[in-house]
């Protein structure tokens, strides 16, 4: 990691702006800026043009350009947060608890190109909860459109299921 900190500390917490130089994760990597604050207990993280680049050779640098995503021990929150890539943005919303293993995800997206010639935009809902011990349910909605050189769609596609754990779930 080659990266600089400047921030304050306030009566409240911290504050201040993260500038990544270069950061590497295994086979991912990063660089820009993230605005971190936190009263002690829970962090906001605003990325302002962080990139993070990828080994996919369809989506090798993802941008993220604004919006929050905010931690408070097991629950997160991620409002508005713009991402780019494939040529084409995206917004992504959602909230979560890792405890209760519950999560509602949203995301929206505007003329991403794919392989062979494919451009498309849609939209994606994914609501997960845990009602019972140890047996997820997951419903969801994919709502997509586009054009390739054969011809246009436009479709919607519901996924459901449900299972004892998220490794044995029945679609």
């Amino acid at each position: 990691v080659n990266a600089k900190w400047g921030g304050i500390i306030t009566p409240n917490g911290l504050v201040g702006r993260l500038l990544l130089d270069e950061a590497k994760y295994d086979v991912l990597g990063a660089r820009g800026r993230v605005l971190v604050q936190t009263d002690g207990r829970t962090i906001t993280l605003t990325p302002q043009g962080l990139v993070v680049t990828t080994p996919d050779k369809l989506v090798p640098e993802i941008a993220l350009a604004s919006g929050t995503v905010q931690i408070d021990g097991s629950k997160f929150v991620s409002r508005q947060v713009r991402v780019s890539a494939a040529g084409g943005a995206a917004q992504v919303d959602g909230s979560g608890d890792i405890y209760a293993k519950t999560a509602d995800f949203s995301a929206i997206w505007q003329e991403l190109a794919g392989p062979w010639e494919i451009v498309h935009s849609g939209n994606l809902t994914v609501n997960v909860k845990t009602p019972f011990a140890g047996n997820p349910e997951i419903d969801g909605t994919i709502v997509t459109r586009g054009r390739m050189p054969q011809g246009k769609w436009d479709g919607e596609v519901r996924i459901t299921g449900g299972g004892p754990d998220l490794s044995h779930l029945d679609w």
